[in-house]
């Protein structure tokens, strides 16, 4: 099926993106299907088919096969991020709930591309921010949805209009961000900024581990003492774990840190 009306267009990819990620459920789309459906005379003919589905499964079968012409657009993906928050606002919503549909979104949709450096860095904050529990920087993080607020399925027909008003606000968004990680980049803060968290959580393995590695070497050269198969092992396991967490604790802000770079120049 073929859907000609851009903004069609953008209400069935939202439809898509929310029932997949659950954040839309099978009424929702059915009331605003049925409003379209008795307001025009000519409505798209998917339109139709998701007023008689029978569940979310169908719907996804349906919207799978509807076509757009040129419906390349960030703005399905900025509404959806608008239900995340209204959701979260409203506590239907936990932060952590809110956090995995990130981090979904993250993981599996190619319609990130779309959006802006600023956008990108905010979302892989909430992923990073959800992975490792850190709670209050997850509040903080989730705020940033605050800027695709306006967006909700009633108002389909301004979603333009009210996009290129999200577009001005996120250029100075992502201007700050810019000049904040030149800033850290000049006081080679850089990475101590970003993955703090992911120090302070290796740290809590690498200390009782060399505890332990500490413990062994001092019964092995320690006269007189005959160390068991057991603990030889245990000597051998315990220099690789502390050898595999400091390469990760090491090497993981960096990953992190390149991943922020690329997405504010690409």
């Amino acid at each position: 099926m073929i859907v000609t009306k851009p903004e069609y267009c953008q209400l069935i990819e939202v439809f898509r993106l929310g029932l997949k990620l659950t954040v839309i459920d099978v009424s929702e789309v059915k009331v605003i299907a049925e409003k379209i459906l008795m307001a025009e005379e000519e409505p798209e003919y998917v339109l139709i088919e998701l007023c008689i589905a029978k569940d979310a499964n169908a719907m996804l079968s349906i919207l799978s096969e509807s076509a757009c012409i040129n419906s390349v657009s960030p703005i399905p993906m900025r509404v959806i991020l608008g239900l995340i928050f209204k959701k979260f606002s409203e506590e239907k919503l936990s932060a952590d709930e809110a956090a995995d549909k990130i981090r979904s979104i993250n993981q599996h949709e190619s319609q990130l591309d779309l959006l802006t450096g600023a956008e990108l860095i905010i979302l892989d904050e909430i992923d990073f921010d959800f992975e490792f529990n850190d709670n209050e920087l997850l509040g903080n993080d989730l705020l940033f949805l605050r800027y695709y607020d306006e967006f909700n399925l009633e108002n389909y027909s301004n979603w333009t209009s009210i996009n290129c008003s999200v577009e001005i606000k996120l250029s100075d968004v992502e201007q700050e961000l810019i000049e904040d990680i030149n800033k850290k980049s000049n006081s080679g803060k850089t990475v101590i900024a970003i993955n703090e968290r992911v120090v302070k959580i290796g740290l809590l393995i690498v200390v009782p581990l060399a505890f332990l590695l500490v413990t062994v070497i001092f019964f092995e050269q320690k006269k007189g003492v005959l160390l068991s198969k057991f603990i030889t092992d245990v000597y051998d396991i315990a220099k690789w774990i502390v050898f595999i967490t400091i390469v990760y604790v090491v090497l993981l802000p960096f990953y992190y840190l390149l991943k922020k770079l690329f997405a504010l120049f690409n």
